[in-house]
């Protein structure tokens, strides 16, 4: 069988730094990745990664995170002391963990919501967990390998209150509301596919209803245009409104202001839905958009 070594490189205060290595039955590099875990933190339950040890990680194809993830256990099957349900998967956050192993193929720094709003907290995030992830899938056709974990484990430290009141992210289930968490844009794709047609690209921040979940793609609904458009231009009727123009396009503004950056352009008879009004312009929502996003760059 092949084997990966999980090779912990950094305990810090909130997150554990590793690189996972797997090796096929003669000792051949097959993959190597980087890891993210939490602190060491005595094993205790959804705050500490695991103890370091010998394993086997199983691809999981029931319940949360099936067909996208490897449920680590002890080797005769059963599962990690004193834990469960201890997965390898996907993610970018320390918070995303829960005690699993996200991967990746390098560090950085993303931003994430944090109090209604986008912040960088200046702890190492790991990157294309997707793609990554999907690449150890593709060298284990078996579905099944061992795994050591190795590194000195550091004397206990006591968790902060701030730690302990972090807000935990928990997958995510269908009719929940979530945010597009990116740098830039996130494709919304026809299907579950990264090759699938690009029906439109979300703004980081954009509002989605999540409809159905599929391995790590979440379908979603949302707005198709919203922004700030000149009142002169709109018939409003209590919180709804209809495009009245001569006969051109209406522009679509990120800000009220006749300057700010274009968003689209809406065209005569559009019914809108009238969200605020500022100073003789309205902020409107218009269409709808319905497709499938990768999950991993949505947030609470």
């Amino acid at each position: 069988m092949k084997k990966a070594i999980l090779q912990r490189n950094d305990y810090l205060t909130k997150e554990t730094l590793g690189e996972l290595v797997l090796l096929d039955e003669g000792g051949l590099e097959l993959f190597r990745c980087k890891t993210l875990e939490l602190p060491w933190l005595d094993n205790q339950n959804r705050i500490s990664c695991i103890p370091t040890g010998q394993y086997k990680a199983v691809f999981r194809t029931f319940g949360k995170y099936a067909n996208r993830s490897f449920h680590i256990q002890q080797l005769d099957g059963s599962e990690v002391p004193g834990r469960a349900g201890i997965l390898i998967h996907t993610g970018n956050f320390y918070t995303h963990t829960k005690g699993c192993i996200l991967v990746g193929a390098s560090y950085g720094h993303l931003k994430r919501r944090q109090d209604g709003k986008m912040v960088d907290d200046n702890i190492l995030d790991i990157l294309s967990s997707g793609p990554t992830f999907e690449a150890l899938c593709a060298v284990v056709p078996e579905q099944e390998f061992l795994l050591e974990i190795k590194g000195t484990q550091p004397p206990l430290a006591i968790p902060t209150p701030e730690a302990e009141e972090e807000e935990l992210y928990r997958p995510f289930e269908p009719n929940d509301k979530a945010v597009v968490s990116v740098s830039s844009y996130l494709n919304l794709r026809e299907s579950p596919n990264k090759d699938a047609s690009i029906l439109s690209r979300l703004k980081d921040g954009t509002s989605v209803d999540v409809l159905e979940l599929e391995g790590g793609w979440a379908k979603v609904f949302t707005v198709a245009v919203q922004g700030w458009v000149s009142g002169d231009y709109v018939d409003k009727d209590g919180e709804t409104g209809v495009v009245a123009t001569q006969g051109g396009n209406l522009n679509v503004r990120e800000k009220a202001e006749a300057s700010a950056e274009l968003v689209d352009r809406l065209s005569k008879g559009t019914e809108v839905k009238i969200l605020e009004e500022k100073e003789g312009w309205y902020k409107i929502a218009a269409g709808a958009l319905e497709g499938y996003v990768y999950g991993e760059y949505l947030s609470k």
